[in-house]
């Protein structure tokens, strides 16, 4: 939403924090440690595809969960602080019968 990311942006610019609203796969993928003090990123308007068909898509428009894992953990990796992380996938929403394959395909990419 515009005006959501818009007050963060305000937000952020008020305390003076280098911080970086994400919406593209490509700013995801061009992040590196140490880069922003915040990052809020919505990388879908609505839910992630399933990996089986987020694969399909040529180009690929959005990260894997196991992609932000890694990204999350490189980027809060340098905090001498240490970090909490918490994932949070899908699985049980998809874990309808009628969704099957598509949670199979899920849990193994894991």
């Amino acid at each position: 939403d515009v005006c959501s990311s818009d007050l963060w942006n305000n937000i952020m610019n008020s305390k003076k924090l280098k911080h970086k609203f994400l919406w593209n796969y490509t700013d995801f993928q061009n992040l590196r440690p140490n880069q922003y003090d915040h990052i809020l990123g919505l990388l879908s308007y609505n839910h992630f595809d399933y990996e089986i068909d987020r694969v399909e898509k040529k180009p690929i428009q959005e990260p894997s969960i196991v992609e932000m894992t890694k990204k999350s953990i490189e980027l809060l990796s340098v905090n001498k602080n240490g970090y909490f992380l918490l994932i949070e996938g899908y699985i049980k929403f998809i874990s309808i019968i009628i969704f099957f394959k598509h949670m199979l395909n899920h849990f193994f990419i894991i």
